[in-house]
């Protein structure tokens, strides 16, 4: 249930502008616009949804534990981008993960 609830939510995110997933073949390309290269969405959650957020993108089948899968400190963000595949798609490229921003005491 977590995984649709968080799934689903974060489509209907990336549909508003535009990106969404065609299942081909057993798994999905993503359809989005030309800006898509360019495009910045920035999201704020807890650590288990980011997990499973990104499982998601990245096509990796879901599991009960998936949101350890791609466990990450505290304040810490990662970065996926779109990467076309031919003239019909994108996949998503995990870019950055799991970084932190050092800040003075």
């Amino acid at each position: 249930d977590f995984h649709a609830r968080v799934t689903t939510a974060f489509e209907s995110l990336l549909s508003r502008y535009g990106a969404r997933p065609q299942p081909t073949d057993g798994f999905s390309v993503w359809t989005a616009p030309a800006r898509a290269q360019t495009l910045r969405i920035g999201v704020v959650a807890h650590g288990g949804t980011n997990g499973v957020v990104l499982t998601h993108l990245l096509g990796i089948p879901p599991v009960p534990w998936e949101w350890i899968r791609f466990e990450t400190p505290l304040a810490a963000y990662s970065v996926v981008g779109l990467r076309a595949i031919n003239d019909e798609g994108y996949v998503w490229s995990l870019q950055q993960f799991g970084r932190r921003i050092d800040v003075p005491a």
